[in-house]
């Protein structure tokens, strides 16, 4: 032993002869210097708090240290050792007399260093096992200070709560069914109308979007939700923007085809484009043909393009006919179902004819006959296939499935019978009305379903023996062929008397029709 050790021991002994046992339950368990004074107060309590379950414990099964060892302390300060960290004691010792010693607990299986300095003194371990400390905190008090979560009722499971069904839950507690951790609905009974619903109109907006098309309602029925910009929001193809191609390509449109081209008729205070036949993306103002059927030259049959700007006539398909007289006086597109239909006014042929330019392999097909002749054919927004009977001064209309006439009413002009004599007939698709050009005064009429008719323009260029005309939505203007004599080819307002003449027809024709292009 050195002398250093041999003075502490010494300082020891006498402090424990001095201070001795005043509880009357003293316990010889070695020498003086190993002795606990009181055990009733000397074991370690190490308080915790919300929960927290913490131990230290010796590989030792004795509640009391053994560690015979001189030199090694037992925490021999009355007291209870309050420090909330397990293992350091931060209670200074009763007795200022007694020296620091610095001991090794040498049965501490965490190898843990314990040591006594400045007046304090380490706790001793007095529960068997492994040294072990834990911390958790499980807090299951109920949320009084606002630490909880809130859900909220979401019933039509588009992911965001009601505001008016909420509840706060503690921390760790599972959300009721059908709940999320939100208050950001405004309108829970509605899955289509949700935060960020229109991300083409806003991102973080409470919108409605029932189409899918990612743009939000303009007048949604929930009172809480901002309105949007979407102009129909029961369909996908009407949203801001869906005619790049038009005027303003921002506008509201429908475009149901995807040509870029909005519909022409959309209906609910839709905005209108240019497009006659919206659900054909190979007949808009930028793919489309004018068409004629000559009924002269051969072979018959052949289905010519005009170049409007240079009045050529151009062949560019062959139907397969049938037997017998071919006089095309006019033809129009379905815009129900693209099929375009002819006016076979040969004496013994006076009936409507079907054929697809696109399809030449099959041969045109002849519908019933009528026994009219017809100088004009155009369909209506609707699919309905309207038609001039010279003959009778009538307007018709026509089953498209038989080609039988279905209804007549009479030409009225002023309360007057309208002698037509030779006509074209079109459709505006933009004003939704008939047109038909009235050969024997070289003028255009509008004419309603009841067949009254009304001058748009008077041109006074004599007689037109044999006419066709088309209406052109892209300038609202009309052009109009006077076929058989001096094949004069105009163009021609709707709403004075001005016209512009072009170049005229290569050969003879007497039907003028937009059709679509071949894919």
């Amino acid at each position: 032993m050195t002398s250093r050790s041999l003075s502490l021991a010494t300082l020891a002994i006498l402090a424990g002869l001095t201070t001795g046992c005043t509880s009357g339950n003293c316990v010889d368990d070695g020498f003086v210097w190993n002795q606990n004074d009181c055990p009733a107060t000397a074991s370690v309590s190490a308080s915790t708090s919300e929960g927290d379950s913490e131990s230290d414990s010796d590989s030792d099964p004795s509640p009391t240290d053994t560690n015979t060892t001189p030199g090694t302390n037992t925490n021999s300060t009355p007291g209870t050792n309050t420090n909330a960290t397990p293992g350091t004691n931060t209670e200074p010792d009763s007795d200022p007399t007694v020296s620091t010693v610095s001991d090794t607990d040498t049965s501490d299986t965490e190898g843990v260093s314990e040591s006594d300095t400045a007046n304090t003194e380490s706790a001793s371990d007095t529960d068997p096992g492994t040294n072990t400390d834990t911390n958790t905190n499980t807090d299951t008090t109920p949320d009084t200070d606002g630490d909880g979560t809130l859900v909220c009722t979401d019933a039509d499971g588009d992911g965001f709560g009601d505001p008016t069904m909420c509840t706060s839950i503690d921390r760790g507690e599972e959300p009721p069914p059908g709940s999320v951790p939100n208050d950001d609905d405004c309108d829970d009974a509605d899955a289509n109308t949700f935060p960020g619903a229109a991300p083409n109109d806003s991102d973080t907006a409470c919108m409605t979007d029932a189409d899918g098309d990612d743009w939000g309602d303009s007048s949604p029925s929930a009172p809480d939700a901002a309105p949007g910009t979407d102009c129909d929001d029961d369909n996908a193809a009407a949203f801001p923007g869906a005619a790049a191609n038009e005027v303003d390509p921002d506008a509201c449109m429908v475009d149901a085809d995807g040509d870029g081209w909005g519909e022409a008729q959309p209906g609910g205070g839709i905005v209108g484009g240019l497009d006659c036949y919206d659900n054909n993306p190979n007949f808009n103002p930028e793919d489309r043909i004018m068409f004629t059927v000559p009924d002269n030259g051969l072979p018959l049959g052949r289905v010519s393009e005009i170049d409007t700007t240079t009045g050529v006539i151009t062949p560019f398909a062959n139907l397969l006919i049938p037997l017998g007289s071919w006089e095309i006086y006019s033809a129009a597109v379905s815009p129900i179902d693209g099929k375009i239909y002819g006016a076979n006014s040969a004496t013994l042929k006076r009936r409507l004819v079907t054929f697809d330019y696109c399809d030449v392999a099959n041969p045109v097909e002849e519908l019933a006959q009528h026994g009219e002749s017809v100088c004009g054919l155009a369909f209506t927004a609707d699919g309905t296939l309207y038609g001039i009977n010279s003959g009778d001064d009538e307007l018709v209309t026509f089953d498209t499935a038989t080609g039988a006439i279905l209804t007549r009413v009479d030409l009225k002009l002023g309360g007057q019978d309208l002698p037509i004599g030779s006509c074209g007939m079109a459709y505006d698709c933009l004003q939704d009305r008939l047109l038909v050009t009235d050969g024997d005064a070289s003028r255009i009429l509008s004419i309603a379903p009841d067949g009254a008719a009304t001058v748009l323009s008077n041109f006074d260029l004599g007689q037109w023996t044999s006419v066709g005309a088309e209406f052109d939505p892209v300038t609202a203007r009309m052009f109009v062929i006077n076929g058989n004599q001096s094949r004069d080819f105009w163009d021609m307002s709707l709403v004075d008397d001005n016209f512009e003449q072009l170049p005229d027809i290569s050969e003879a024709a007497n039907d003028l029709t937009y059709g679509p292009v071949c894919p």
